[in-house]
């Protein structure tokens, strides 16, 4: 009898803040198809969000494929928390039938994919910035801790610097320079104050831009830009230093350096070269031979992966060490507001919630998707739902309630459904979220036309989903509105999964989900 064939398929995602890209490999490494797409680093783009690109360009290869899928490999930036890692292997695991999947940041399988027996370190310099350096017996990062916190040598250090100095420049306490005008017109601004109004609440893609208006006015001789990218690409080189002055004074190091600053600014490479030179003299400084998906593939098949950069999973062990938690059951360990006294609560809580604007934002295409359906739908004479168990079924109530005020529309146009029904809306029904009868017989007056949106923080809850199920068999357009990236709803033509994350009090959705609901809401 002649053995099996192994004929299954290696998916290995790289994905960082503003592209993603997927390649598909036999056995033998050889890539047989790619995809690519917008941004999936989950901080950065919201977990929900990246859950559904890689998604998406996973399943559009793999049905042109027509072969199984045996492995996913990603080094997706964002991902270097184990938890954080553990959610989007359940999601993977959800959607495809694999055996096996292994997850790190994007930069660690590039070095791991290119390392010789020498110690090794990566710079990168895209969006943001990261050093990390292995040899057989270490494996360590150094920045790479965010925008605010470290991201020295990136796109974000360049477009502070950037910014910094173009305010200096215009009130008189620096030389002049072409960025004043050029920064505010590259993002899309008339002025420069304009371009200032906001920075925290922008893009990666805006960063990156004001970043290549940097690079671009230094190579046409902008003096100002030219020290700004000195001193970026120093602080690269300063980080590449202290990685080397972690292993021995003896070892020779090898040096790779990758990303978007590298390959697409000649100013800054040549500038980063410079300053290696005279910081790690004795290094071997190049570009790694394999990068992007090529890369992953290649580390994926690699023995002892280190446990500090990688996680791997298997569907047959998947049950024991991927967590079915959604992110806003989990516990906040960051806050202990019972410890707390009112004005520090009250400061916390706040400053916990801060981030919530950016968190709809992350999910305006779906969000907009749904704004279409209901503008359709009134203009065309029909009614807008929203259906729901406890306090998504109150939220949804309410904004109904305040829709003919607010906007004029009559009251029976935008309707609110609870679970239990009026009673609920005051008191706990005991059993009323189980109940898929009610969910189905709540909703048997929806028609084509209409729009349902079923809200439920865990994006499971029966008397929910059963309402869609029928309003979709209806005709109606049916969409839900949860806090889990990893709910998937057939009954749903669009999924609005805003990544709250977790909750300041464990479990209780009626908080930092409770307030992104209305937000949501209010913009439908």
């Amino acid at each position: 009898m002649s053995p099996t064939l192994d004929i299954s398929l290696c998916a290995a995602i790289e994905a960082g803040g503003t592209h993603t890209r997927v390649g598909l490999f036999d056995v033998n490494g050889r890539c047989i198809a790619k995809a690519q797409g917008p941004g999936a680093n989950p901080i950065a783009n919201g977990r929900a969000r990246a859950v559904r690109v890689v998604v998406d360009l996973l399943q559009e290869l793999m049905d042109t494929s027509g072969r199984p899928l045996g492995m996913i490999a990603g080094g997706i930036a964002g991902l270097g928390d184990p938890d954080g890692r553990k959610l989007f292997a359940a999601a993977l695991f959800a959607q495809f039938d694999v055996r096996r999947i292994i997850l790190s940041g994007d930069a660690q399988p590039i070095l791991m994919a290119n390392r010789g027996e020498a110690p090794s370190i990566l710079a990168v310099a895209g969006t943001g910035s990261i050093v990390i350096g292995a040899n057989e017996e270490r494996y360590f990062s150094i920045g790479g801790r965010g925008a605010i916190c470290g991201e020295e040598g990136g796109a974000y250090g360049v477009a502070m610097d950037a910014i910094r100095a173009a305010g200096y420049a215009l009130d008189g306490m620096g030389p002049p320079t072409r960025l004043t005008e050029s920064l505010p017109a590259a993002a899309g601004f008339e002025t420069f104050d304009k371009l200032c109004r906001y920075p925290q609440a922008q893009s990666k893609e805006f960063v990156a831009a004001l970043a290549r208006e940097v690079t671009t006015a230094a190579e046409r001789g902008d003096a100002v830009a030219q020290r700004i990218i000195d001193h970026q690409s120093g602080r690269l080189a300063r980080q590449v230093e202290a990685a080397r002055n972690r292993f021995s004074d003896s070892a020779s190091v090898d040096v790779m350096y990758i990303g978007g600053l590298f390959e697409g600014s000649p100013s800054y490479r040549d500038a980063f070269l410079t300053a290696m030179s005279f910081r790690v003299g004795d290094a071997n400084c190049a570009q790694p031979r394999l990068t992007g998906p090529e890369a992953i593939a290649r580390a994926a098949r690699m023995d002892d992966l280190p446990d500090a950069w990688f996680s791997e999973f298997n569907r047959t062990e998947s049950s024991a060490n991927v967590s079915d938690e959604i992110p806003t059951e989990s516990h906040d360990d960051d806050i202990a507001i019972d410890t707390l006294e009112p004005p520090m609560l009250v400061r916390r809580m706040a400053l916990r919630d801060s981030d919530l604007g950016a968190v709809v934002a992350a999910e305006a295409d779906s969000i907009a998707a749904v704004v279409d359906a209901a503008a359709t739908a009134i203009e065309s004479g029909h009614n807008i739902y929203y259906i729901g168990a406890g306090t998504s079924g109150r939220l949804g109530v309410l904004d109904a309630s305040e829709c003919p005020p607010t906007f004029g529309v009559d009251a029976d146009r935008v309707v609110g459904i609870i679970a239990g029904g009026e009673p609920a809306l005051h008191t706990s029904v005991e059993g009323a979220e189980d109940d898929e009868d009610a969910g189905r017989t709540a909703i048997a007056h929806a028609q084509e036309g209409d729009v349902v949106i079923g809200i439920t923080a865990s994006g499971r809850t029966p008397y929910t989903l059963a309402a869609l199920d029928a309003a979709r068999s209806s005709g109606a357009y049916t969409a839900l509105l949860c806090f889990n990236p990893l709910a998937v709803s057939t009954a749903a033509r669009i999924h609005i999964a805003l990544d709250t994350g977790p909750e300041i009090v464990a479990g209780s959705t009626r908080l930092r989900a409770g307030t992104a609901t209305k937000m949501a809401l209010n913009i439908i």
